[in-house]
C-alpha cells in the first residue's frame, strides 16, 4: 500500500474542502486531521462533517494549524464548534495565537469544539497579552490536558497562582522564555511530582537555579528528559548543575549541543560524558546524543569511557543509542565521503556499542 507523504495529503485536503461540488462526498477516511488556517476552509470542512455521508468522524486523531488572527474569526467560531465536537478521537490540538483575543470567545470555541485534549501544542507569537495570561488561560481550558508543547512565548511573566493547572498535566515542553515561570506555576500547584517528561530548552542564567529545584523535587518521577544545550557559561552550569543520579526510572535521554560556535564549546564537550556518566538507571531504554561531530572541539570528547560505561550489565534495558551530527544536510560541512568517513568513525569510537547491535548513526 502506498503511503502519502502527510504534507501532501494535507495540501490536497485544503484545495478539495475549497471545491464545494468535492467537499460534500466523503472520500477519505484519516487517521488525521488538519483544520486549515484559512476560515472559509473552516467552515467548508464542517459543511463536510454535517454530511450523511462522512465516515471519518472516529477516525481523526488531531487537529494541526489551527490558527487565531483576529477578531474576524468570532464569526466563525459561533458556527463550527458543534460540528466540531463530533470528531470524539481527536486528542491534540496544535494552535497558533497570532492577534489579541477576547477571552470568553476563544474559551467558548475551544472548550466546546475540543473537549478531550490531552496534549496541546502552542506558538503564541505576536500577541499583545500579557504572555502568562494567555499562556494559563489556554492551558486551562483543556481539564483533560497532559501534555503541552510550549513552541514561541513573549516574555512569560508570573502567572497568577489563582489559575491552577489541570490535574493531570504531567508533560511538559519549552521554548526559552517559558521555562522558569511555567515550573515556579506548577510547583506553586503542587504538581511537579506529576511531571514525568521534561523538555528544557538552552536555559539562561535565571532559570538555571529553578530547574535545578525542580529535578530534585520530581527525582524518581521523571521517565524523559531532553536537554538542549547553549554555548557559553549557561550551557556549561546547566550540565553542572544537573545530577542524573537523583532520576532512578529514566528511560529515555536525549542531549542536543548548540555550544559549537562559542568560546566554551571545549568546557562544554568535556561535561557532556560526565553528564551520562552520573546515571543510576538500570531502566534506560534510549540515549540520543545531538552533537556538532564535525566541530574540532570534538576530538576530545570522551567516546572510550562511554563505550565502557554503557554496559548491558549497567543497563540491561538499553535498546537505541543515538548519535545524530546537527550538521546533517550542510554541503559545506558534508560531502558524501566525509558523512561516510564519521558515520565509520563514530562506530570505531564505540566498539562494544556497535558490537552489541543497539549504536545508530544519524545525519
Amino acid at each position: 500500500m502506498t503511503t502519502l507523504p502527510l504534507e501532501l495529503v494535507e495540501n490536497i485536503w485544503i484545495v478539495l474542502l475549497t471545491i464545494h461540488a468535492l467537499s460534500k462526498s466523503a472520500l477519505l477516511c484519516l487517521g488525521h486531521g488538519s483544520l486549515a488556517a484559512d476560515p472559509t476552509c473552516s467552515k467548508t470542512f464542517c459543511d463536510l462533517l454535517r454530511s450523511p455521508d462522512c465516515t471519518f468522524l472516529p477516525h481523526v486523531r488531531s487537529i494541526n494549524n489551527l490558527k487565531h488572527y483576529g477578531s474576524h474569526d468570532y464569526a466563525i467560531y459561533d458556527k463550527i464548534p458543534r460540528d466540531l465536537a463530533q470528531l470524539v478521537s481527536v486528542r491534540e490540538l496544535e494552535m497558533t495565537v497570532m492577534a489579541p483575543y477576547v477571552l470568553e470567545k476563544l474559551h467558548t470555541f475551544l472548550r466546546t469544539s475540543f473537549p478531550r485534549i490531552t496534549r496541546l501544542i502552542l506558538d503564541l507569537r505576536n500577541v499583545n497579552h500579557p504572555g502568562s495570561t494567555l499562556l494559563a488561560n489556554v492551558i486551562c481550558f483543556f481539564p483533560a490536558l497532559q501534555g503541552v508543547v510550549i513552541r514561541t512565548i513573549a516574555v512569560l511573566e508570573g502567572i497568577p497562582v489563582l489559575v491552577v493547572p489541570p490535574r493531570g498535566l504531567c508533560s511538559l515542553s519549552f521554548c526559552q522564555n517559558s521555562v522558569g515561570q511555567m515550573l515556579l506555576w506548577m510547583e506553586a500547584a503542587g504538581q511537579l511530582s506529576n511531571v514525568h517528561t521534561l523538555t528544557l530548552p538552552c536555559l539562561r542564567g535565571s532559570d538555571i537555579p529553578i530547574v535545578r529545584k525542580t529535578l530534585r523535587q520530581i527525582g524518581n518521577q521523571l521517565n524523559h528528559l531532553d536537554l538542549t544545550l547553549s554555548g557559553g557559561l549557561e550551557g556549561v552550569e546547566t550540565l553542572q548543575m544537573i545530577d542524573l543520579s537523583l532520576h532512578q526510572n529514566l528511560h529515555t535521554l536525549r542531549i542536543q549541543d548548540l555550544s559549537r560556535i562559542h568560546s566554551n564549546a571545549q568546557e562544554t564537550i568535556l561535561w557532556i560524558p560526565r553528564l551520562i556518566m552520573q546515571l543510576r538507571t538500570p531502566a534506560l531504554e534510549r540515549l540520543t546524543l545531538a552533537l556538532s561531530l564535525c566541530w574540532p572541539p570534538y576530538e576530545m570528547f570522551d567516546w572510550a569511557a562511554l563505550d565502557a560505561f554503557l554496559s548491558p550489565a549497567r543497563f540491561p534495558c538499553l535498546r537505541s543509542v543515538v548519535i545524530k551530527c546537527e550538521y546533517h544536510g550542510d554541503k559545506f560541512f558534508y560531502t558524501q565521503g566525509r558523512k561516510l568517513d564519521m558515520h565509520e568513525s563514530v562506530y570505531k569510537a564505540l566498539p562494544v556499542l556497535a558490537d552489541s547491535g543497539v549504536l545508530r548513526t544519524e545525519w
